[in-house]
């Protein structure tokens, strides 16, 4: 058989989490060449390290800022479990596989070159009646073969930007929207189709005109066009008609090894990794028996044993052992072998054969076959030999939380609550983003009958991706018999934040049955909740080191996303809570300072720096610049070390109360800033804000509220407009070609160094989100002074800036700052500054292309096209990439009538 892994690196999926930076495992056999970023997404286009850099991959995942919605996870996994069903469709651009990397879902896709990568850019540069035809027919053929391969899909985006071109061919693409319908919902696609096919018309040079009369059929309400199938036959006719040769489905298939032997494994590995068992199956039924390799006899036996048939799972692992196989697959055969050997209660067989592998295997998977060889003897009622393993993980890898969620299990089973309790708070403290560990503490707490502490560790679990709602069915009972109607009240909230109104009814009526049964089973039963509980809980919490609090994940009204705090349930001091804010900046605050720096700044800077090198915020966060500064609640009078902006209003964790940030200085916020690089002060800041809206429209009314809030509205051709615009695209907030919204506001007295959605941003987005719903916004400030140009320009104060520049000495490396200013007074109709300031770029430094190109726009505005021809001439010489100077090249020769260099520009 050939080499199953035609691309190098895509056998490293991982069908969980780690705790890794994605670049770390991508950087082992992938060079990352360009990101391409939108408002929910990131493709990463890679190429091979080693060997022939064809050809390349792009790993798709979706926006930084979206890392904890729960709703971003499960659409993108939808995503990916539809696309996996689809990849075998000609002319549906294939998903090779799936994986973990770092902490966020990837799924990998051949890259696509040039730049005609899409339709929608192939439209824009012209297409022939010959190519339109092929075109259609090819959209129209991958979405028939979608509607054969799933009864009832429905892409619900198509758009030219949603067909990927590979290799010349149109291949749809992009399926997070994508949904099953039935009856005529499932022809929703028809009409949008005809509007591609508009467009696809619209872009012809001549003809077309069948192809037209067909857009026209599948846009109208009543048009005669039922399905897919019927639009390529429609289309096929078109083409005979018009002699366009169609292109064979089959042999694009051959040329892009789509459902080949080649792409089958990775394929299987996908699936398992998604959890699609019987898609799993299907696929490897598709591969010969001769040609299975040890790697695809481990993914099958997986499958079969998630699905109940251990039996045939060991016989598939049976196949996997006689196979050549790489040392890793070898490991995690013997390791679900043994699970197995477990299921089917064949425990003694199991501990033979796994035991010696234990000694032999290297980290991490002598952990893994370690953990599965403890819970292999607490299934046989061994405690002692059980224990025995736990303890030699847990000295072996104390970092690792899963040894420690071991311990938890083992201490659980000797009944020593408190050490299971210390265990499961050190592993959610090590591994903060593992559901698993979430779920052991919880699990834990419900035993204890606490469940009024394990309601918000539950939470957490679901925050970063936990499924277990068996908890929540056990934590409602548990209310349920203690009578409080407050728990079950937030055990309700969740079920309905993460679940849909069916299971939600469902997990109500399984916690009825679970208390029905325990009323029939006397007091003091083990199956009673309560039973474990000692009579002294919180001298038990007494004996836990603040060390291994734990660390959860969830959502706090008007603070955003809690990554990092000691849970509020086990209030001890120290405690510390790190936050990012909807705008992707974090806020910290540090519970428990006293007024003797020495006693606390060490424990400070230890939160501090674990919340700096927490993989998740160095990535995709950052910390405010503002200093700490040393606050009292004035309801409980805890103290409070804080980052957040002066005057900000907060809710204190200890009491619930309203704290707010006008600390007085004092020797633990001097010291921590010191440390920390920050320092006090005032400064005045111009703030730049962007909101992506829907439509022109929207921007329009959006300005109006801005206005009214102080704020002033820029262009995107500014200097501070285009800070805003390519620093949040930069981000994944905003989308370039979106309608925007883009403002600033001058603020004086401002924290020094401030960067940050500051509390005039706060109001005019809460006024924006009240207008027109959630919107994606950005800001960004800058430091200001009177005497600076670029401030001044930064200010909108141009006059002002002119003069400054005017009385300076003329400097080449100010040449750019005077076609800033240009370009603002260009836009605020100021033609005579905006052509004195070209003028002066130009002589100053004469190889400037935007110079150039801000004089010929003068000249155009004043009615001179032959000396704009002249200046956007010699702007499009400097630099063939600039557009703006193409344009202006095309429009000038075009009024002076010099045909040859309009059609020129036009090509460029």
């Amino acid at each position: 058989m050939p080499d199953p892994t035609p691309f190098p690196g895509l056998g490293l999926s991982n069908d969980r989490p780690t705790s890794r930076d994605w670049s770390t495992e991508l950087a082992e056999h992938w060079r990352v060449i360009e990101v391409r970023r939108g408002g929910m997404g990131e493709v990463f286009i890679c190429e091979p390290l080693e060997g022939d850099p064809e050809p390349r991959v792009a790993f798709k995942t979706f926006a930084p800022h979206l890392f904890f919605e729960r709703a971003a996870h499960l659409a993108f996994r939808q995503e990916c479990v539809l696309w996996m069903r689809l990849t075998m469709v000609p002319f549906v651009m294939p998903a090779i596989t799936f994986a973990h990397v770092g902490d966020r879902p990837y799924v990998a896709m051949p890259a696509v070159e040039g730049d005609l990568f899409s339709l929608r850019q192939v439209i824009d540069h012209g297409v022939t009646e010959s190519e339109a035809v092929t075109y259609a027919f090819e959209v129209a053929r991958g979405l028939a073969g979608c509607a054969e391969q799933i009864d009832g899909f429905v892409h619900g985006d198509l758009k030219p930007s949603n067909v990927l071109m590979v290799k010349g061919h149109a291949h749809v693409s992009d399926f997070g929207l994508s949904r099953l319908a039935a009856g005529t919902d499932a022809n929703a696609d028809i009409p949008a189709y005809g509007a591609l096919l508009r467009q696809l018309t619209d872009a012809c040079a001549s003809g077309a005109e069948e192809l037209r009369a067909l857009a026209d059929q599948c846009v109208a309400a009543d048009g005669d066009i039922p399905d897919f199938d019927c639009v390529v036959g429609r289309v096929t006719a078109i083409a005979e008609a018009s002699g366009v040769a169609l292109p064979d489905a089959r042999r694009l298939t051959e040329m892009h090894f789509f459902g080949s032997l080649l792409w089958l494994p990775i394929r299987l590995t996908a699936l398992v990794a998604l959890k699609e068992y019987e898609l799993a199956l299907e696929t490897a039924e598709a591969i010969p028996e001769p040609e299975r390799t040890a790697q695809v006899w481990l993914h099958l036996g997986i499958a079969q044993a998630m699905l109940g048939r251990e039996q045939k799972a060991l016989e598939c692992y049976d196949r996997a052992e006689v196979l050549p196989r790489e040392p890793g697959i070898a490991w995690q055969v013997a390791a679900n072998r043994a699970l197995s050997l477990k299921h089917l209660d064949r425990l003694d067989e199991a501990i033979a054969y796994l035991e010696p592998l234990v000694r032999q295997a290297e980290e991490p998977m002598a952990t893994n076959l370690a953990v599965n060889l403890a819970g292999i003897h607490l299934a046989a009622g061994d405690l002692r030999r059980a224990s025995a393993v736990a303890a030699r993980v847990v000295r072996r890898n104390p970092q690792d939380p899963l040894s420690h969620r071991l311990a938890a299990r083992i201490h659980e089973a000797h009944e020593d609550h408190a050490a299971a309790l210390r265990s499961a708070l050190t592993a959610t403290a090590l591994g903060p983003l593992e559901a698993a560990n979430h779920e052991a503490l919880s699990e834990i707490l419900l035993n204890l009958g606490e469940v009024g502490r394990a309601v918000p560790v539950i939470e957490s679990a679901f925050t970063v991706g936990g499924t277990d709602f068996a908890l929540l069915v056990k934590a409602l009972a548990i209310a349920t018999i203690q009578g409080d109607g407050a728990i079950r009240q937030d055990v309700f909230r969740l079920a309905h934040l993460y679940a849909d109104a069916e299971l939600a009814e469902q997990l109500k009526a399984d916690a009825d049955a679970v208390v029905a049964r325990w009323g029939q089973r006397p007091r003091g039963t083990d199956e009673e909740p309560n039973a474990a509980r000692p009579d002294h809980f919180e001298q038990l919490l007494a004996t836990i080191p603040g060390e291994s609090l734990p660390t959860l994940v969830r959502q706090l009204p008007g603070e955003g996303t809690v990554v990092a705090s000691t849970p509020r349930p086990f209030d001890a001091a120290p405690h510390a809570q790190l936050a990012v804010s909807p705008d992707g900046f974090v806020t910290m605050d540090f519970y428990g300072a006293s007024a003797d720096p020495d006693e606390n700044v060490a424990e400070f800077l230890g939160y501090y720096s674990e919340a700096l090198h927490r993989a998740v915020v160095e990535a995709d966060t950052r910390m405010r610049g503002t200093p700490f500064q040393h606050v009292h609640c004035p309801s409980c009078s805890a103290a409070i070390l804080t980052n957040r902006l002066p005057g900000k209003r907060f809710m204190c964790q200890r009491c619930g109360g309203t704290a707010i940030a006008e600390g007085a200085p004092s020797p633990l916020a001097d010291r921590v800033n010191e440390a920390t690089g920050r320092t006090y002060g005032t400064a005045r800041c111009v703030v730049g804000f962007a909101a992506q809206l829907k439509d022109r429209k929207a921007v329009r009314k959006a300005g109006k509220i801005a206005v009214k809030h102080g704020w002033e509205p820029i262009s995107p051709r500014s200097l501070l407009g285009t800070e805003l615009v390519v620093e949040g695209t930069q981000r994944g907030v905003l989308i370039p070609s979106a309608a925007l919204l883009l403002c600033r506001l001058v603020s004086d007295n401002r924290p020094a160094n401030t960067a940050v959605m500051d509390e005039d941003t706060e109001h005019l987005v809460a006024a924006l989100r009240k207008r027109f719903g959630d919107v994606s916004s950005f800001s960004v400030a800058r430091q200001v002074s009177d005497d600076d140009p670029l401030s001044l320009i930064f200010l909108g104060r141009l006059t002002d800036a002119y003069q400054a520049l005017v009385s300076g000495p003329e400097d080449p490396r100010l040449a750019l700052v005077w076609v800033q200013l240009g370009d603002e007074a260009f836009d605020n109709g100021d033609l005579g500054v905006a052509e004195s300031t070209a003028r002066t770029a130009v002589r100053l430094s004469p190889e400037l292309s935007p110079a150039w190109l801000l004089l010929a726009e003068v000249e155009l505005a004043r009615r001179n096209p032959a000396a704009a021809l002249v200046a956007a001439d010699r702007a499009a010489a400097l630099d063939p990439l600039n557009v703006g100077a193409q344009l202006a090249k095309q429009k000038a020769a075009q009024l002076v009538g010099h045909d040859a260099e309009a059609a020129e520009a036009a090509e460029a």
